[in-house]
């Protein structure tokens, strides 16, 4: 299971977040039908004028063993948050989510935690598909 949470960097971050919570929504209605497993918590920091990510790219962050759930931090870069388009948002949005399900399933393998990888990235191509968009991980998928 999937859910994604942020942490707003200011009042710059409103669009942004917006897409975002496309996503969580999407993810909050699928856990409340859904029976407990193993849980990758992606969480987006979004740069602003109040405060800024201290790193680049995606890290793990939080793991809880009794919980099976680990959490994968993703820093936002500005760009991101000064684009007005929905679709370039959302595909990165997706793009940053699929990576960091990936990175959450090393570090379960590594703790000797069982992950349905494959169930979760299903799950996100089923909110992409619910929203109609294009990424460009479907180009990759096709080699």
């Amino acid at each position: 299971m999937i859910s994604i949470g942020a942490v707003v960097g200011g009042p710059e971050c409103i669009f942004f977040l917006s897409q975002l919570r496309k996503l969580m929504g999407f993810c909050q209605e699928a856990r409340d039908r859904s029976s407990p497993t193993a849980m990758v918590n992606v969480v987006y920091h979004l740069p602003g004028s109040v405060c800024k990510p201290d790193y680049l790219g995606l890290r793990t962050a939080t793991f809880s063993k009794n919980e099976k759930k680990i959490q994968v931090q993703v820093s936002v870069e500005a760009e991101w948050i000064d684009s007005r388009d929905e679709m370039t948002v959302l595909c990165y949005i997706y793009e940053t989510a699929d990576e960091a399900l990936g990175l959450g399933f090393d570090e379960m393998n590594r703790r000797g935690i069982e992950y349905d990888l494959a169930a979760d990235r299903l799950f996100l191509d089923s909110w992409k598909a619910a929203l109609g968009f294009r990424s460009n991980l479907d180009d990759l998928s096709k080699d």
